[in-house]
């Protein structure tokens, strides 16, 4: 999977639903995006995040009534002390417990500004499901929730429009493409990493057969 471009489709999500809202930010009284990262020190949650932070800045720097973008939280992914009318808060658990995920989504969810968070793998989107829970369920129109990956509970939260969706990989490609590289490989020919995509699921195609 493409993680970087496939994150990039949960910004535009996002940015789709919420950019009256974001247009109407000011300093004064601004907005906040979060984004819920399991860690970041693996490539695949990295690209993610990253794909999703970049994007969602370049979405929102399109709108003349934004001048600036602060980009918070975590200073791999370049925290910014400027004042700005909209602001991408990055949050990561302390510890990789389903307790320390909980606490770190009720941070994010607690800010006053808040109008949606993106989770950016599994853990990620458990964890926002459970401190949505804990809030008191306030996921859905005021604070939009995006998450990445498909478990049970995530598929749920999609159908029952707790999450606007989900982004998923496709994991029959994946075991596919792996075999047909191995054969190439067996028999001398030159192979190079394939995308296998990502596809964005909510909860009107969560039932297709294509997702």
């Amino acid at each position: 999977t493409d993680n970087y471009a496939a994150a990039e489709i949960g910004a535009e999500k996002i940015f789709e639903v919420k950019q009256d809202q974001i247009k109407n930010a000011t300093i004064d009284e601004p907005v906040r995006i979060g984004v819920l990262s399991q860690e970041v020190n693996s490539q695949s949650i990295s690209d993610r995040t990253q794909g999703f932070i970049d994007k969602m800045e370049e979405l929102i720097l399109t709108l003349d009534e934004i001048e600036a973008v602060a980009i918070v939280g975590h200073t791999k992914f370049g925290v910014s002390e400027k004042e700005a009318a909209v602001i991408i808060d990055l949050q990561v658990p302390a510890q990789l417990t389903d307790a320390a995920g909980q606490t770190t989504g009720q941070t994010l969810l607690n800010k006053e500004d808040t109008i949606a968070v993106f989770a950016s793998n599994e853990f990620a989107s458990k964890a926002l499901i459970n401190a949505n829970d804990s809030v008191g369920g306030i996921l859905g129109e005021d604070i939009i929730g995006v998450g990445f990956d498909s478990g049970k509970m995530q598929q749920d939260a999609v159908r029952n429009n707790v999450f606007l969706g989900s982004i998923t990989q496709d994991p029959i490609s994946i075991g596919y493409q792996a075999v047909t590289l191995a054969i190439k490989a067996i028999n001398g020919e030159e192979v190079e990493d394939v995308d296998t995509g990502a596809i964005w699921y909510n909860s009107e195609n969560i039932d297709t057969e294509d997702i």
